[in-house]
């Protein structure tokens, strides 16, 4: 199942502004829970990125529904734009692009 930047806005599939709880996750608004230690990253959310698999070189477009930071470590939450697919990575695994494609 295909989804855009769109359905999420409507559906509230993702979380800005707080740390993801459990019921987050399970709910569908965010991919990981730091419970407790996660702060929030102020970025745009959600938004398109590329993500870079440093073991393979692949890169693949996600559209990022989660930003959260733990002992300076930066943590990105994700979802397949193919699939709706959930996946979790370092800020620097992700080449941000914002909220539009063009």
């Amino acid at each position: 199942m295909k989804i855009s930047i769109d359905e999420i806005n409507k559906q509230a599939r993702f979380i800005s502004g707080v740390a993801a709880s459990e019921v987050d996750v399970s709910e569908g608004r965010a991919a990981f829970s730091m419970n407790p230690g996660g702060t929030p990253i102020n970025i745009i959310l959600p938004q398109y990125a590329w993500h870079l698999d440093l073991e393979t070189g692949a890169k693949s477009l996600w559209i990022v529904i989660q930003a959260e930071e733990n002992n300076g470590v930066e943590i990105y939450g994700a979802v397949s734009p193919e699939n709706g697919e959930s996946f979790v990575g370092t800020a620097g695994e992700f080449e941000l692009l914002g909220d539009s494609l063009q």
